[in-house]
């Protein structure tokens, strides 16, 4: 979703404020963007819910164990967040669970070099078009 969001935004933005701000002077280019932000911002803030829970699903971090040491007769243990072993800290539970996770850095890789591309495109496409194609107007060839 978040890939999406700010993929689309950056895409209509320059159009909705360039034609804001072309029929309604220079000024609506600035307001035309944040209105439909606050609005948007606040439809987001009076529908969004705070745990999946509050909107009748299961929990997301319930987790059961089936143990099979012989002491516990194959006994299903269930933890629960509030019933975890061991509490770690938020930077405990960053170094051990997120930056030691190979897949994760394989993503920030992966995410690193998707920006690399789309940043190139964005960025260098329209200056190419104007020196190498001739292409006059900057809007047009930012679209």
């Amino acid at each position: 979703m978040w890939n999406i969001a700010h993929n689309l935004g950056g895409f209509a933005a320059p159009i909705l404020a360039g034609t804001a701000a072309r029929t309604l002077g220079w000024s609506w280019g600035l307001w035309a963007p944040g209105i439909i932000a606050l609005f948007v911002g606040s439809l987001i803030m009076l529908t969004l819910k705070d745990s999946p829970e509050a909107r009748g699903f299961s929990p997301v971090e319930q987790i059961t164990v089936t143990s099979s040491r012989p002491d516990h007769n194959e006994s299903e243990i269930e933890i629960t967040p509030e019933t975890s072993v061991e509490n770690l800290s938020l930077l405990d539970n960053l170094f051990r669970n997120v930056l030691s996770n190979p897949f994760i850095w394989g993503l920030a890789f992966t995410y690193f070099c998707v920006y690399v591309v789309r940043q190139g495109i964005t960025s260098w496409s329209v200056f190419y078009l104007i020196k190498e194609k001739g292409v006059i107007d900057a809007g047009a060839a930012a679209v």
